[in-house]
């Protein structure tokens, strides 16, 4: 499966998503993972070199790519080698995410709850119609990234998001933890760290679940006209 995490907001954790995300279908899952990094400041192959430099084990595989053709070239003769591909992908432009999306199986979007993350899935909706009508077959949904510990703020920002016609969103938040931050510093997923922190475990473990049902429908392949996020 490929799966793609973007956003076009910067600070919602989307590079700890992803590496969180690779690193448990690695280690928890056993597959055989690629993860890439489609980002220009490259941090998740920063992570990925940490936990190379700590000798940790299993290893993962790691591509960064700030090049939009190269990065699409290589998805296209990597995609057979390996069970999963997670997309790190942002600050590549629009271009470049489309092209990406036509190749994915499930794009994630992250959302902190607030009000300018919301607003700026505007900006994403016409990049998904693009790359639908383009002929790209994936599903796109979005959920709470760093959540609030305020639960009035979340059920707020969960209502907006569920008004959003092209995304689907799944109820599999992942809240602001220090137990994420730790292990993506350590190069870890947060299934490696001791003391374990269960909660921070089912998170995680939840949204790979989620994004694996998703990824089993069948596919949104038509653009979905212009929807508009709640302001």
């Amino acid at each position: 499966m490929i799966i793609t995490i973007a956003s076009l907001v910067p600070g919602v954790g989307k590079t700890a998503v992803a590496f969180q995300l690779a690193l448990y279908l690695r280690v928890e899952k056993k597959h055989k993972v690629l993860l890439v990094d489609g980002s220009k400041n490259e941090n998740a192959l920063t992570a990925v070199s940490i936990r190379a430099d700590s000798c940790a084990e299993p290893s993962l595989a790691c591509s960064a790519y700030s090049n939009a053709g190269t990065l699409v070239t290589q998805i296209d003769a990597q995609r057979e080698v390996w069970d999963d591909i997670v997309i790190d992908m942002g600050g590549l432009g629009a271009v470049a995410l489309s092209a990406v999306l036509r190749r994915t199986d499930v794009l994630a979007i992250p959302v902190h709850p607030r009000n300018l993350d919301v607003w700026a899935l505007r900006q994403v909706m016409n990049v998904i119609d693009d790359a639908r009508m383009k002929g790209g077959e994936f599903n796109a949904v979005t959920f709470l990234a760093n959540a609030s510990s305020n639960a009035a703020d979340n059920r707020a920002t969960c209502e907006q998001l569920k008004m959003v016609d092209q995304l689907e969103f799944i109820d599999a938040p992942l809240e602001q933890n220090e137990s994420f931050t730790k292990a993506c510093l350590l190069g870890r997923c947060v299934t490696e760290d001791k003391p374990k922190d269960k909660k921070a475990i089912d998170e995680l473990k939840a949204l790979v679940e989620a994004l694996y049902r998703v990824g089993g429908k069948p596919k949104r392949t038509q653009g979905m006209g212009e929807a508009m996020v709640a302001a």
